[in-house]
Parts: C-alpha cells; structure tokens; sequence
C-alpha cells in the first residue's frame, strides 16, 4: 500500500504513514521509513524535521488524478520498454543493438506519418481506461477518516506479485501482534503492540 500515497493529500501525508505503520508487516516497515526519509518528512539525527531530498509537490498525484492528469511525467518508460523487447536480451551485442534501434526508429516513423496524415493516434487499452476511472472514482471519494480502506482502494488498482499482496497487510482486528511505526526512531527500540494498542514490552 506504499504506493498508495501517492494518491493522498500532501497535507494529510504525515497522518496517512502513521496509519500505514500501525497496519504494514514489520518487514515492510524499513520500506515505509524510506519513503518518509526520502519523500515525506526527513528527520536528522536530532530528532527535528529537514526537508526531504523530493518534496511532495513532486511526486503526489493526488491533485492530478481529480483533474484527469496522466499520473508520470516519464514517458520514456514505454520507450524503453519497446527498445528492451526488440532487444530481446538484457546485454545486446553493439550489431544487435543497432539493428534494434533501427526497427523502433522505423515504427516511430510510420506512426508520424500516420500522425500528420490526419489519423488519430491508438487509443490507451479498454484495462487501463477502466484502471484510471476506478483510481479517479477512489480519489474522489478520499476520506482521511477512513486511510487504510482508502489506501487499500488505490492498491487494488495495481498489478502486484500475489505472494507479497496476499501477506501485505495485517487486519487490524487480528489477533496477531504488529509493529508501532515510530518514525524518529530509526528502528530501534521499537515495542511490540497488540491490536488493542497495549504496550507488551
């Protein structure tokens, strides 16, 4: 569900990684306390908040997607993606390489041409229009009072590897103990928590 903040209102982002922590396996922790480092709230080694390398202004989405705003500004993904799978292999040789940039440029062509000859470019597949509806319906009705249904709302819209979704998550009415997410911290001493919040030592 990290992913998922993207999708949150930067000013309600602090809130939504307290709720995470509380919800995230212990394992996926040192993940959440990344992100925040780098993304949300860095704090130094005096306990006291910096400004994080990538400000949120950055990154969030959330403000984009209400507006109906592609969510990358990197749209040389795709471009690479096409470039690897003429490839074929991860390390081409320099001929194969070539010959792969030529294929790729030749297809580029033809659909510039296509382009200035008034045909409209492909449409973005049926999947992932109805992937952007379902994430755009899911921002508007945010709701901070409820952030883990939202979170896991937005995750659900992700392809994600089944064995680490299936385990990702811990139910909050579970009986099973999870980690209390303290992010000045820095992972030590952290206290184990039952679901009623009480400290076990």
């Amino acid at each position: 569900m990290i992913v998922s903040l993207a999708f949150v209102p930067t000013t309600d982002l602090n809130e939504a990684i307290d709720v995470l922590g509380t919800v995230l396996l212990r394992e996926l922790l040192p993940t959440l306390y990344w992100f925040e480092q780098n993304y949300v709230t860095a704090w130094n080694r005096f306990h006291s908040r910096r400004a994080p390398p990538f400000p949120r202004s950055m990154w969030s989405t959330y403000e984009g997607t209400l507006m109906g705003i592609d969510r990358t500004n990197n749209f040389a993904e795709a471009a690479n993606r096409r470039i690897r799978s003429e490839f074929g292999v991860d390390h081409p040789t320099l001929w194969r390489f070539i010959d792969g940039l030529r294929k790729v440029q030749a297809g580029r062509d033809k659909e510039y041409e296509e382009y200035v000859s008034g045909q409209q470019p492909q449409h973005k597949r049926q999947k992932y229009v109805r992937v952007d509806n379902n994430i755009r319906a899911t921002v508007r009705g945010y709701d901070r009072g409820n952030m883990v249904e939202y979170l896991q709302g937005i995750e659900h819209n992700f392809k994600m590897d089944e064995s680490t979704h299936s385990t990702s998550l811990r139910a909050t009415a579970s009986s099973h103990q999870s980690v209390a997410f303290r992010p000045s911290s820095e992972f030590v001493g952290l206290k184990t928590v039952n679901s009623n919040s009480k400290e076990l030592g």
